[in-house]
C-alpha cells in the first residue's frame, strides 16, 4: 500500500511538473507566418448623430453620414482598378512588411504617407510568461516605413528593427488594422469591399 500511494504521489509531481511547464507557454500554430490584406479608403468611427440603414440586416441598424477620415488621400474614386495590398511576413526571426496603393486621389500626390499597425501581442518575452503587451503599446505601432505618393501609387517595403522581440520567444501577434496615416490620420486601412 506504501508503494502505491509512493508511486500515485510520484505521478502527481510528474503531473504538477508538466502543468507547470505547459504554463510557462501559450498555444500558438506554428505555421502562422504570412498575413495578407486588401486595402480600403479609411472611414472615422461612427459615434455622433445617427441615420437609418433601411433594410439592412440585422434589423435596427443604424449609423453616420460618411465623410473619409482624411479627403485628400483615399483612393481615387474616378479610377475603376484603384486598390492596394499589405502583407505581414515572418522568417528567420525577421517582420517583413510591405504595402502597396495604386491609384490614390490626386491631391494625395508628393504627400508623405506612413505605415502603422496595431496590434495585440502575447509572448513569452516577459519576466513571468506568457504575458499580453498592454495595448496603448501596439495601437497605430509606428513601423518607420514610409512612401511619398507619385503619380497616385504608393509602394512600401521594409523590415521591423531586430531586437523587439528575443529571438526563439514565441510571440502571437493578433492583427486589429494597418493603415497609411497622412497629417496623423488614417487615410487607407486594410479591410475589404464588397458590392
Amino acid at each position: 500500500m506504501r508503494t502505491n500511494a509512493l508511486t500515485l504521489l510520484a505521478a502527481a509531481a510528474g503531473v504538477v511538473g508538466v502543468v507547470g511547464l505547459a504554463l510557462a507557454t501559450h498555444n500558438e500554430p506554428s505555421s502562422a507566418r504570412t498575413l495578407l490584406s486588401s486595402l480600403v479608403t479609411a472611414y472615422p468611427e461612427c459615434n455622433g448623430t445617427s441615420v437609418g440603414i433601411p433594410g439592412t440586416p440585422p434589423p435596427g441598424w443604424t449609423g453616420c453620414t460618411a465623410a473619409q477620415s482624411d479627403p485628400a488621400c483615399g483612393f481615387d474614386p474616378s479610377v475603376t482598378d484603384s486598390g492596394g495590398s499589405f502583407t505581414v511576413n515572418i522568417s528567420g526571426g525577421t517582420i517583413h512588411l510591405t504595402a502597396s496603393a495604386e491609384a490614390i486621389d490626386p491631391m494625395c500626390n508628393n504627400e508623405t504617407l506612413s505605415l502603422v499597425v496595431s496590434v495585440r501581442v502575447t509572448t513569452d518575452d516577459c519576466t513571468t510568461p506568457p504575458c499580453t503587451i498592454v495595448e496603448g503599446i501596439t495601437q497605430d505601432f509606428p513601423t518607420g516605413l514610409t512612401c511619398t505618393v507619385e503619380g497616385g501609387d504608393c509602394r512600401i517595403s521594409g523590415t521591423i528593427p531586430a531586437g523587439i522581440f528575443t529571438a526563439g520567444a514565441m510571440t502571437g501577434f493578433q492583427f486589429e488594422g494597418c493603415s497609411l496615416k497622412h497629417n496623423g490620420m488614417h487615410a487607407i486601412d486594410c479591410g475589404l469591399l464588397y458590392k
